[in-house]
This record gives C-alpha cells, sequence and structure tokens, in this order.
C-alpha cells in the first residue's frame, strides 16, 4: 500500500493519464442524432457527426414529453409482431436477459422495487405509481410492445420490440439520471456506446431510448483477454466533456469512502477496514482533479460491457460522472474475469490502451478500497 501510496504523489505532479488534449464533445447532440459528413469530432474519429434534429423531429419529442405528463387513459401499448424473411415470429434471447411471457404485462422486478426504495426512499414510490404507465406510452409513440427486462439494479430496463429495431427503454429517479444520459450520448458520439434516441425527463423519472447492442451479451462470466478491452478505452482517452457540471469521479470516490452505505455495496462485500479507507483517501487526493472534466464510463465492469455484432465491445449504463479514464481502466481489469492478479492485468491493460501504468494501479487501490 505505502508503495501505491508514493507512487500516487509522484503521478500527482505529473497530472493526467496524457497530457495531450483532444476535441471536445458537443453537448447539444442529446436527443436522436442523424448523421451527416462534416469536420469535428466525429469527423476525427472517421464517423459522420449528428446534425441538429429536425424541426418535426423536435415536435416529436415535445408531443411525447406532454403525453408522458398526462394521465395514462388505461390503454396498453399497440401490438406488433417481428417477422422473419419466412413469416415466423423471431425472438431472440440473451443469456443478460430475464424474459417474461409474451404479452405479460411488463412490471418493474422486485430487486429494482427494493433497491431503489432504500436508495431514495423520498423519490420510489411515486416512481413506482408511475413509470409502468410512462413505458407504456412510450411503447405506444415507438408503435412498439415491451418484450422482457434486463438484469439491473436501480433501474426499470426493458427491450421494446418495434416494426424496424429493437430498443433498451431504461428508467431511472436517480437525480444524476440526465447526468447519466448526457454521458451516453457522449459515448455513442465516440463510437463506444449504442445509438441514444431520446432522452425524456418527466416528474419522477429519466427515460433514455437507446438502439439494443445485437446480440449484447455482457462480458460477465466470461473471460475476455485485455487486448479485446484496450479499443474501447483508447477512444475516449483524453476527451474532454463541454458539460463542467457533472459530478466528478473524484468526488463520488471521496463519499463513499466516508459514507459507509450498506445498501450501495456489490453482493456478499463488506466495508474496508478504517485503515484501509483512509489510505485509499490519501492516494486519492494526491492523484488531484486534473481529469475532472475529462470523459469518464465510471462503472467499466463486465456486466456493463456489452458484446456487440463483430464481437465488438460496447459500454452501457455508465455513472454520469466525469474523471480519469485510467480509473475504467482500472476497474475493467480488476471487474472482468481472468485468472491474472488484478495488478498484473491492469498494468498490461494500460500498455495497451497508453497509459501510465502505476497511475491505474493507483486507481485499482482507491476502486478495491471503495468497494466498487
Amino acid at each position: 500500500m505505502r508503495k501505491h501510496h508514493e507512487a500516487a504523489r509522484s503521478f500527482a505532479k505529473k497530472g493526467s493519464c496524457r497530457a495531450a488534449k483532444g476535441p471536445r464533445l458537443r453537448s447539444d447532440r442529446t436527443h436522436h442524432p442523424k448523421r451527416q459528413h462534416g469536420a469535428g469530432t466525429a469527423a476525427h474519429l472517421g464517423r459522420r457527426p449528428p446534425s441538429r434534429p429536425s424541426s418535426r423531429e423536435l415536435a416529436r419529442r415535445r408531443q411525447l414529453e406532454d403525453s408522458l405528463r398526462k394521465p395514462h387513459p388505461g390503454r396498453g401499448p399497440r401490438e406488433l409482431a417481428e417477422k422473419s424473411e419466412q413469416g415466423e415470429t423471431v425472438t431472440k434471447t440473451n443469456k443478460n436477459f430475464r424474459p417474461d411471457e409474451v404479452g405479460a404485462e411488463i412490471e418493474i422486478p422486485a430487486n429494482v422495487n427494493e433497491a431503489v426504495t432504500a436508495c431514495w426512499p423520498e423519490l420510489a414510490p411515486a416512481w413506482l405509481k408511475k413509470a409502468p404507465g410512462e413505458l407504456a406510452r412510450i411503447c405506444e409513440r415507438y408503435e412498439g410492445r415491451p418484450v422482457r427486462t434486463f438484469n439491473a439494479r436501480y433501474g426499470f430496463v426493458v427491450e421494446v420490440a418495434t416494426a424496424h429495431e429493437r430498443l433498451v427503454v431504461r428508467s431511472t429517479p436517480d437525480p444524476r439520471g440526465m447526468d447519466q444520459a448526457q454521458v451516453a450520448q457522449a459515448l455513442f458520439d465516440m463510437g463506444v456506446g449504442p445509438r441514444i434516441h431520446d432522452v425524456v425527463q418527466t416528474p419522477v423519472s429519466v427515460w433514455t431510448v437507446a438502439s439494443r447492442i445485437l446480440p449484447g451479451d455482457s462480458l460477465k462470466g466470461r473471460p475476455v483477454p485485455v487486448e479485446r478491452l484496450a479499443p474501447i478505452f483508447r477512444k475516449i482517452l483524453d476527451r474532454k466533456t463541454e458539460n463542467d457540471r457533472l459530478p466528478t469521479l473524484v468526488d463520488w470516490l471521496r463519499s463513499r469512502l466516508n459514507d459507509e452505505r450498506s445498501n450501495d455495496l456489490p453482493s456478499g462485500r463488506s466495508w474496508a477496514s478504517p485503515d484501509e479507507r483512509r489510505q485509499a483517501a490519501a492516494i486519492l487526493e494526491d492523484l488531484g482533479t486534473e481529469d475532472s472534466n475529462m470523459v469518464c464510463h465510471g462503472d467499466a465492469s463486465s456486466s456493463n460491457i456489452l458484446v456487440g455484432d463483430g464481437e465488438e465491445l460496447f459500454l452501457v449504463d455508465p455513472r454520469g460522472v466525469s474523471g480519469d479514464v485510467c480509473y475504467d481502466v482500472a476497474v475493467a481489469a480488476w471487474k472482468t474475469p481472468t485468472d491474472e492478479q488484478a495488478s498484473v492485468r491492469a498494468a498490461n491493460l494500460a500498455r495497451l490502451v497508453g497509459v501510465d501504468t502505476e497511475r491505474v494501479r493507483a486507481w485499482l487501490v482507491i476502486a478495491k478500497a471503495a468497494r466498487v
């Protein structure tokens, strides 16, 4: 621990993972982006940057937001069937899903009910009451039907089948829901997250409507070499966010190290000892806050890394903070299945991403003490 502590002090003087500054993100591309040729951040990555929404699209969003605020008339979503070329109904399954009976009403899972009630007792009752009706109106707007719920902890996450594609609709009462949506949009702009079609804020919830990653299996329980992880973190390295009001990773970790909330611990874990947390807090202060305006996922664990087409990896469910990508590298190395020692794996991944190995190891010490 002393070795990591001393190493972290030297890296605090160096600043961030790299000194180079990346292009800035645009914060005005939040809802249903359309792509066009042009310059800027996306062009720098070899992708077409999204244009501003059309007046028709803006009107559609306003109509959707208004409909979510109106009392629900009790009518369920429109039923649609997705057919294959042979005319058969197609239902794709995934081991990361908890399937519900087709045609059955989709309900907020009991574990989500319990977690949300424990975390936000003042917000939970209204959200639990209104979220199912809001889901029905979103399904109706997209002419889709709910298919199944995803495993989640603090959100109501549902797969919705439409005539054109599969969507993932997510609702949360988390006060940081809009921050999470903004980071999710930034990840899409960089090519490491799913397309965000809509972000809708209601009096009780924040909804995101995204394209579903297919096949969409998470890396939970699946060994993955660091060579496959490195590309997603290289894409977000040294990328700034234009929203300087995002909560910072440092503040979140500092609070977690000083606040023992038993309802926010990973399953089967106990809080670190006071000495371990104090040492981690000292390392955290030494690392500094130079990366407070940088894009960071904040929770790059195996369950938040999905496998897409061609085995490409995508990041979902960001924490909604800005910070140091070296932290993401440390967490991904630690929380993806492997037989390697976490510090060795973290250093190997750091070298492939092109960041300071000792800085990544220092973040690993902090992450472990914070029980993230």
